[in-house]
């Protein structure tokens, strides 16, 4: 497998356990089966006469230099522009009982696509009623979606599901609904030059994004079980309100707990901290809570499937909208991004360096990437330091 997936990726903690690499594998040899944050590769023995020996599967994708699991990393990418936004819209379910819940809107605008036939089924995330563990699953019925409780902020690898949604059941036009991480795995499947990947992004017609700021780690269930005094089987769902700093937890009795959304950042997976996406910008629509008033969540159109399914769902009468998304929170909310993805550039270089510790041809290029992270032009009567042949932070000359 890809070295610099694994170097780049998996040993610094910067995996974003979308499941994309999972999928993409065409030897089959990865999984989520380890104890880590990121997959592990499968151990292939063959046996000849006597003699017993461990396969290298990888060795036939570096040498026609088509690694899928790296083409299709989202953590490998330097840089995520901004994602196009053709509308913003406060978005609510319909009917008697109208829910500005995310996980009820995502699941009548998925109704209304399947009712519509724009969709043959969903990659959705969903908890193992008896453990309350989330995993993918495949929806391929209204009912599949009406029981699914949807994301419930504990992480899964979403992408496996693609694969049982595309090898197994062969479904022709898939949405997937994901975390920003998984939309921008998505997009890497897309843009990627290969006719294997490509077999994949044909049937993916439409991408669902939701709002995140971090995912939990799957433990962090019994947790937040201990911290607020009830059973782990009496936890029914989750969810975020970063505006009021809290943690929500409904039990199946109709009770509410709420704990400090900062209380529980330890229980935080690793690989969200290098994440800068809040608002899943590659996606085909954004849903979430940031921007929304009280009853509602804010959907963003950013692409025209998105938009038709949106408008699909209006017309069946599944979902509302109106104007008024508070657009200054969003706007608070891409600042935030701009400070993470300061923080992503900074992990790279620790990366980098530590590269051409190994590598002395790469010395020039992490001392180019510190200047561009360090090196702040100054005003007025100060003047950049400069060392003759040496750009870097103006402050001394080690550099």
């Amino acid at each position: 497998m890809s070295k610099k997936l694994e170097n780049n990726v998996w040993n610094v903690e910067r995996c974003a356990g979308c499941g994309a690499c999972v999928v993409a594998c065409s030897k089959c040899i990865l999984n989520f089966k380890g104890e880590g944050e990121h997959p592990v590769k499968k151990d292939i023995w063959k046996n000849v006469g006597y003699t017993t020996s461990k396969l290298d599967v990888c060795h036939f994708c570096e040498m026609e230099n088509l690694i899928l699991c790296e083409l299709s990393c989202p953590r490998l990418v330097e840089d995520w522009p901004d994602g196009p936004l053709l509308k913003s819209m406060l978005v609510r379910t319909a009917g008697k009982m109208k829910s500005g819940n995310p996980n009820e809107v995502i699941s009548n605008l998925l109704i209304g696509a399947m009712q519509a036939k724009m969709i043959d089924g969903a990659v959705i995330s969903d908890v193992d009623r008896w453990t309350l563990i989330p995993h993918p699953v495949v929806a391929t019925s209204i009912s599949d979606l009406v029981e699914s409780v949807g994301n419930q902020y504990v992480w899964s690898p979403t992408l496996e599901g693609l694969m049982d949604a595309v090898y197994e059941i062969d479904l022709e036009n898939v949405a997937v609904v994901g975390t920003p991480c998984v939309m921008q795995a998505l997009d890497c499947i897309e843009k990627a030059d290969s006719k294997a990947l490509r077999y994949l992004a044909d049937r993916i017609k439409l991408k669902v994004g939701v709002f995140c700021s971090s995912m939990y780690t799957q433990e962090a269930l019994a947790e937040f079980a201990e911290t607020l005094k009830i059973p782990l089987f009496s936890i029914q769902s989750m969810s975020v309100s970063q505006k009021n700093d809290l943690l929500k937890v409904v039990t199946y009795e109709g009770e509410t707990k709420e704990t400090k959304l900062s209380e529980t950042t330890k229980l935080i997976r690793n690989g969200c901290g290098r994440c800068y996406d809040l608002l899943s910008e590659a996606a085909d629509i954004s849903i979430g809570p940031i921007g929304a008033s009280d009853g509602y969540s804010v959907a963003l159109l950013r692409t025209s499937a998105g938009a038709n399914a949106f408008y699909n769902a209006v017309g069946w009468k599944l979902l509302e909208g109106k104007e008024g998304v508070d657009k200054k929170i969003l706007s608070a909310a891409k600042e935030a991004k701009k400070k993470r993805k300061r923080a992503e550039m900074i992990d790279g270089l620790s990366v980098l360096m530590l590269e051409a510790l190994r590598d002395p041809s790469r010395v020039e290029e992490a001392r180019k990437r510190f200047a561009e992270i360090y090196y702040q032009k100054t005003t007025g009567d100060r003047k950049k330091k400069v060392v003759e042949g040496r750009e870097g932070c103006g402050t001394c000359s080690l550099c």
